[in-house]
């Protein structure tokens, strides 16, 4: 069986985006925990599908993260 809290962590939903200055904080939608930030082009953080806090499901589609990327 399958309760209520599971099938609403199940429904992807996108991240909450908070801007402060020059700081861009990604925050998951279902209990506010700081995802991922971006902070003069730097990423901080991981992408991931499920909040770690809540598991809360998450999508990325649609939202514009404005980073870059040193590969070495």
């Amino acid at each position: 069986m399958i309760n209520s809290k599971m099938k609403r962590d199940n429904i992807q939903k996108k991240p909450m985006v908070e801007k402060c200055n020059d700081i861009t904080n990604y925050k998951c939608p279902a209990c506010g925990k700081r995802l991922f930030s971006t902070k003069d082009g730097r990423a901080m953080g991981r992408i991931e599908n499920y909040c770690g806090k809540c598991g809360q499901a998450l999508t990325w589609k649609g939202i514009k993260i404005e980073t870059y990327w040193i590969y070495l």
